[in-house]
């Protein structure tokens, strides 16, 4: 077992002390992208719901929100300290769709009937 990590240290350059480090990280970009992975379907579908008319416009809003939070980002990379960007990073992402008002309940229509969806909890109509 020795053996096996030493040659994975050296192949990897990692430092000693520095292997909790490496595995935070790779387990940061396994997660990142298994949630990217598990969203890009509902993505997609909500982008074809709303008509594919629409999806040039859904491009560009999302091209011009991530010019204007881009630099916005790097501001406060460059005056907050390294260690409190990413949990208030990841902690603003995380509740988004929490708050997100298509996810709070909606009012109950006449007959009261709740159905779910992909995009959220919705009430029928009777």
């Amino acid at each position: 077992m020795a053996g096996w990590r030493r040659r994975l240290d050296t192949g990897l350059n990692i430092q000693p002390g520095e292997g909790p480090a490496v595995v935070a990280g790779l387990s940061l970009f396994y997660l990142l992208f298994t949630g990217y992975f598990m969203l890009r379907p509902v993505r997609e579908t909500m982008g074809v719901a709303g008509g594919v008319d629409n999806l040039q416009w859904l491009f560009t809003g999302t091209f011009v929100a991530t010019l204007a939070c881009l630099p916005l980002f790097g501001w406060l990379a460059s005056n907050v300290r390294r260690r409190h960007i990413l949990p208030w990073t990841y902690g603003f992402f995380t509740s988004n769709p929490c708050c997100s008002p298509r996810y709070l309940p909606r009012p109950l229509t006449t007959c009261g009937m709740r159905e779910l969806s992909t995009s959220g909890c919705q009430y029928s109509t009777c």
